[in-house]
């Protein structure tokens, strides 16, 4: 409460043009285990995966290169992982995703599958409403985690909106501000 003002500025980067409205804003982390894979050791190779940059509000203008290295993978028929990262920050298309892949370790189908659920959540949105974008991902310790972040239109409803992605994976809400009409 701000007694005694009745109006307030806010500055936003919309081209200084007053608007009344505001996409709400939530960020999501997905985490879960991943089998380990035993045998002799063997392989060691270092997959990059590149993308190309973008603001989150926007992915359509990148491309995700997390998102690119899970569909290697899978294309690749799951080799053992023993490390996975990408991105760098959750507000960013990521540009970068390493994939280290070496026996002993871990199983990634459980990704591949957390991609497909991804995708899915994806093809429902309207993206120019409800952009979303998968912005950082690690294993460690035999733990994979996602984070991902969308822009919520005025009047969406958040939890419809994580619905198929939160049925297949538990959803972690780790920031939530509704939209503003």
């Amino acid at each position: 409460d701000a007694e005694g003002f009745r109006w307030a500025l806010v500055g936003e980067p919309s081209e200084l043009a007053c608007v009344n409205s505001h996409r709400g804003y939530r960020v999501g982390r997905v985490s879960f285990s991943l089998p380990p894979l035993g045998g002799p050791e063997e392989g060691q190779g270092r997959l990059e995966f590149s993308g190309l940059p973008a603001h989150s509000s926007t992915p359509h203008l990148g491309r995700n290169a997390i998102e690119e290295a899970l569909a290697e993978l899978a294309r690749l028929g799951s080799p053992p992982l023993r490390g996975f990262t990408g991105g760098r920050v959750r507000n960013q298309v990521p540009d970068l995703c390493v994939a280290e892949t070496r026996r002993p370790g871990f199983d990634p189908r459980p990704m591949i599958a957390f991609h497909r659920a991804w995708r899915r959540f994806l093809d429902r949105l309207v993206p120019h409403q409800t952009p979303a974008s998968l912005n950082l991902a690690t294993i460690e310790n035999g733990e994979a985690t996602f984070t991902f972040d969308m822009r919520l239109a005025s009047g969406a409803d958040a939890q419809a909106a994580i619905g198929e992605l939160s049925e297949a994976f538990a959803v972690e809400i780790l920031q939530d501000a509704p939209p503003l009409a």
